[in-house]
């Protein structure tokens, strides 16, 4: 059985690597990847870390999202927060099955398939309201 060096310095890592992404567009994340390799292997502490560095991304990919949609009443404090959730319950779920998602040490293609995820997750919280709200009139 083979164990998983600590996680710490590579979430350091991966967090000095999104700054540099932030900064200088450097795409290359070989500890982001990793912490993801971990969360998608059932990594709890992982799936924890992924939460700390990506959250405000996604939340932010989520409250973009329901600006340009115009449905200013979906944002509710909570509504994005349940959205970026089950963004990530999907990401769990179909992740670990798309191995094309971890070519090389870049991020691109997995960001692109979690805002997938969010997109998916939006569109089930839409109609989810839109049943509440026709299911009360």
């Amino acid at each position: 059985m083979t164990t998983n060096p600590p996680l710490e310095p590579v979430v350091a890592c991966c967090q000095a690597e999104r700054s540099a992404f932030r900064q200088t567009g450097e795409r290359h994340s070989p500890c982001c990847v990793q912490i993801f390799r971990r969360a998608f292997a059932a990594d709890q502490q992982a799936w924890m870390a992924v939460d700390e560095i990506f959250h405000p991304v996604i939340t932010k990919w989520v409250v973009d999202a329901l600006a340009v949609m115009g449905t200013p009443r979906l944002l509710a404090a909570e509504t994005p927060q349940e959205v970026v959730q089950e963004a990530k319950a999907i990401l769990d779920r179909v992740g670990p099955q798309r191995p094309d998602l971890f070519i090389g040490d870049e991020l691109g293609r997995l960001l692109k398939f979690w805002a997938t995820c969010t997109k998916r997750a939006l569109l089930l919280e839409l109609r989810w309201q839109r049943r509440l709200s026709g299911a009360t009139t």
